[in-house]
């Protein structure tokens, strides 16, 4: 991003992010100024050369320039707006622990199975009749409702990463595998569950003869809670629907029962590196860009992608295995807006995100990614962006795995914290599949059943029911 576009902006690196201020220059603010705290995590972004702000790299590039353009046509108030970039996984320190402060957040722009924490705890507001009809109609309904809770909108989708399976079409025509190898770039296969295993079994019977270093075919890895979308997705492959609407978890049914048996099976069958629970996923990462593993996780704002049609067609891209097809899942990143109590900041929050939706050029910016715009993503297909096609045709193999749950992440007993424990104790052999399913189902329906009994916005609506 070139800084010397941005004007008054302020730039400094202190604890590992950057603090972008924007708005009122040549004077101090005064005390009429209103001031608004934008923070988010560092994500990367990318945005086609058509728009006008290609430079954009990370969110923070990105929230930088559409403060800019708002504090410049914004005529309700003096607003000046400060753009904190923070790292990865930070929200805790950055987010939750400044609630009360002068460094609290006003608006933040994160993945929201992050932000869901904070619709429970009260401090993100409803955004219900934020946005014009016309904008709210041009979001979509599969986006917009993984940002609703109990029937009201608290999380604004602005655009989906879609993540399936890449793998190295090297690696697999090295061992005898070319019929399942797409030539075509960027299509997106669907194997079934005896392709999975002729696949994984080859690669690893082959694989596991080589003396330089561990190799295996895919990844697998429970040292931390990154894994719980993707294993959910494997287990969720032989036929069951893990969550019910409510969020409650199932993993007592025979289905997930044969799913975690089939996790188990590939320590035996050389699926995995040798200990696969001490494993994280940024493991997994290096050792398929090092070529140790064949298969790891996919999506558009991944490095593969990011760097051009070249790299993305060194490799394959297929779907999660399923009985019934293929298992693909999706994050939304969108905004959350936080009442801290003032109601001329709230207001001028409320305006911002307002602006973002309803500016074509800032709208624009989602399409490096899947937008949650329909306009946007027509725009995509009609320029050919790379893949879009791809995955449109591929979202109704995308299922949903969060549905609101008040305790997803953030808590020691969360969701996340509970489930990658479960699945450490199998992959370590501590655990029958049978007496893992016990645990998962007791352990994450806990977690659900607290952040339940301990959220606000239940609280209110057991309250608004039992006066009715």
């Amino acid at each position: 991003m070139k800084r010397q576009r941005i004007i008054c902006t302020a730039l400094s690196a202190v604890l590992g992010f950057s603090l972008f201020a924007l708005g009122g220059c040549g004077n101090d603010g005064g005390d009429d100024t209103v001031r608004i705290n934008v923070k988010t995590p560092l994500i990367r972004m990318s945005t086609p050369s058509a728009i006008s702000n290609a430079e954009i790299a990370t969110s923070g590039d990105f929230l930088s320039l559409a403060a800019k353009a708002f504090t410049e046509q914004y005529k309700k108030d003096k607003v000046e707006i400060t753009v904190n970039m923070f790292p990865d996984g930070e929200e805790e320190r950055f987010v939750t622990d400044m609630f009360g402060t002068e460094d609290a957040a006003d608006v933040l722009y994160d993945d929201f199975y992050n932000m869901i924490t904070y619709v429970h705890s009260g401090n993100a507001i409803s955004l219900e009749g934020l946005l014009s009809e016309s904008a709210r109609a041009d979001l979509k309904d599969g986006y917009v409702e993984w940002g609703e809770v109990a029937g009201e909108v608290y999380m604004l989708p602005y655009l989906g990463r879609q993540n399936i399976l890449m793998y190295n079409k090297a690696i697999l025509r090295e061992y005898g595998l070319d019929e399942f190898v797409e030539d075509e770039t960027g299509i997106i296969q669907t194997w079934s569950i005896d392709e999975w295993e002729y696949v994984l079994d080859t690669l690893g019977a082959g694989m596991a003869q080589k003396t330089d270093k561990k190799y295996a075919p895919t990844m697998m890895y429970a040292k931390d809670n990154q894994g719980d979308s993707h294993i959910m997705a494997l287990i969720s492959g032989f036929g069951v629907s893990l969550v019910d609407d409510d969020g409650y978890f199932h993993f007592d049914e025979p289905e997930a029962l044969r799913g975690l048996e089939w996790l188990q099976s590939g320590i035996e069958r050389n699926w995995y590196m040798p200990h696969p629970q001490n494993f994280t996923l940024s493991d997994c990462d290096r050792l398929f860009h090092e070529g140790q593993i064949a298969f790891y996780v996919f999506n558009i704002g991944c490095e593969v992608y990011l760097q051009g049609e070249e790299e993305v067609a060194k490799c394959g891209y297929v779907n999660f295995p399923s009985l019934t097809g293929g298992i693909a899942t999706r994050f939304v990143t969108g905004f959350e807006i936080f009442d801290n109590k003032d109601a001329r900041k709230l207001a001028a929050a409320k305006d911002f995100v307002k602006f973002i939706y309803e500016t074509e050029e800032w709208l624009n910016v989602s399409s490096g990614s899947i937008s949650a715009s329909k306009r946007v993503t027509e725009q995509q297909e009609a320029q050919n962006m790379l893949m879009i096609d791809q995955f449109t045709k591929n979202i109704p193999n995308v299922i949903h795995f969060m549905r609101g749950n008040p305790n997803w992440q953030g808590l020691d007993n969360s969701v996340r914290n509970v489930f990658y424990k479960g699945i450490f104790n199998l992959l370590s052999g501590r655990l029958t599949p049978q007496e893992c399913a016990a645990k998962l189902n007791k352990d994450c329906n806990e977690a659900t059943e607290y952040g339940r009994e301990n959220s606000v916005i239940f609280k209110k609506l057991a309250k608004r029911n039992k006066q009715g």
